[in-house]
């Protein structure tokens, strides 16, 4: 099934404009979020600690997929 191609008319019948501020002017993150991404360098050497000891306890993962490779 092939995807169609959306044309302008398409956003502009729901409301948008060719006028419209960028999205880098529109969507940002919220001040907590900004937040936590600039400081997220300063717990990541706890943070892969944990991660590695948890990955140390974890169960084997053992998977019963297979992938077939098809030649059609």
């Amino acid at each position: 099934m092939k995807r169609e191609t959306l044309g302008w008319a398409d956003f502009a019948t729901e409301g948008f404009t060719r006028t419209d501020a960028p999205l880098s002017a529109t969507l940002q993150f919220s001040p907590p979020i900004n937040t936590t991404i600039n400081s997220f360098p300063e717990g990541n050497i706890e943070l892969n600690k944990k991660l590695k000891k948890a990955q140390k306890s974890a169960p084997t993962f053992v998977s019963a997929i297979r992938f077939l490779i098809s030649t059609m």
